[in-house]
């Protein structure tokens, strides 16, 4: 089930980010897995994953509806990673995701 709840914004932070729960496909190199996404902005999104991450690492992921995203890691925390988009999304395409994977639908 994928459930959406928003983030109250950081004063350090420039975007709001969503919290989403949903599984996207991942690529770096010839590496291929699945990560959950836990939140979503139009600048990038947090990622939980098994796979190994360093920082400033280019990986591919791709978001459901979306075609592939290129990231760059930004931080890393155990499992957990933070991704920047080198492309940003378009608040609206950001807003349809939302909605389309909300709770429920």
């Amino acid at each position: 089930m994928i459930s959406v709840q928003l983030t109250p914004i950081r004063p350090e932070r420039k975007f709001h980010r969503k919290n989403v729960s949903t599984v996207a496909g991942y690529r770096s190199g010839m590496i291929r897995a699945t990560v959950e996404i836990a939140d979503l902005s139009v600048a990038g999104l947090k990622i939980v994953t098994a796979s190994p991450m360093s920082v400033g690492s280019r990986i591919w992921i791709r978001i459901p509806m979306l075609e592939p995203q290129e990231c760059v890691i930004a931080w890393v925390d155990g499992c957990t990673a933070g991704c920047r988009f080198e492309k940003p999304l378009h608040p609206a395409v950001l807003d349809v995701l939302v909605q389309t994977h909300a709770a429920g639908r």
